[in-house]
């Protein structure tokens, strides 16, 4: 089967996930990243369409975070929601926390930033790997060969 891959430009509300961003940022109160009908349900996981639109749906999900730059794996439980009357669905939860004390590993994230999903295979997505990668960070973008 083909990965499931999507590439997202981040908006100030979608940083609103990372606990730093959120109490930093007057960019909202959603604590989430919003997953575009669009991509999410129209390429990716067509199956997700027939959800009736007057239910609220949960979809637990093990979540892989690496980056920016090269920072290595965080894995946390998240929820992917769709709330009643909702177009899109999104990535939710509690906060994203950066991950050891006086790192601050997430917090040069910002607008226009981008994320990589690797959404596991199936009808419905049970873990995704994302890959932040931020302009601030020389790493992410260096593109010598």
């Amino acid at each position: 089967m083909a990965r499931k891959l999507a590439i997202k430009r981040l908006t100030a509300s979608d940083l609103t996930f990372f606990e730093w961003q959120f109490k930093n940022n007057n960019a909202g109160n959603q604590k989430a990243i919003n997953l575009n009908s669009d991509v999410f349900v129209e390429q990716l996981y067509p199956g997700l369409r027939d959800f009736d639109r007057s239910v609220a749906r949960r979809l637990p999900v093990d979540v892989f975070i690496y980056g920016p730059g090269l920072e290595g794996e965080l894995n946390i439980q998240r929820k992917i929601v769709k709330s009643t009357g909702s177009k899109n669905w999104r990535l939710n939860g509690e906060f994203v926390y950066n991950p050891d004390e006086g790192r601050l590993r997430f917090n040069s994230l910002e607008p226009d930033d981008f994320a990589v999903f690797d959404f596991s295979e199936g009808v419905s997505p049970e873990s995704v790997k994302i890959i932040f990668i931020a302009g601030a960070i020389p790493n992410d973008c260096d593109i010598t060969p």
